[in-house]
């Protein structure tokens, strides 16, 4: 995906490919993520999608997008926010 998330499904797929990302950088030295086929990415996407899942449960998960122009060549910029809590809940 390139640019900016919009829909919750299209946050939890960018958290997804970064934490397969990351995970694979670790355990494989010899190759990169652009590197290797399809189906060899496809073997480190379960484990990151549980690693979303646990993230999403506990409400660390990103649920949305809040963008902004900022500074003084008024630029768009965004992050990803999660859901508000009230007191209490």
């Amino acid at each position: 995906m390139t640019g900016q998330p919009s829909t919750p499904d299209e946050i939890r797929s960018l958290y997804v490919e970064a934490l397969a990302r990351a995970e694979f950088a670790h355990f494989c030295k010899t190759a990169t993520w652009e590197e290797i086929d399809e189906s060899d990415r496809q073997t480190w996407i379960p484990n990151a999608e549980r690693l979303v899942g646990a993230l999403s449960e506990a409400g660390l998960l990103p649920t949305t997008v809040d963008s902004r122009y900022i500074g003084r060549g008024m630029q768009r910029r965004w992050r990803l926010v999660t859901g508000w809590k009230e007191p209490g809940e």
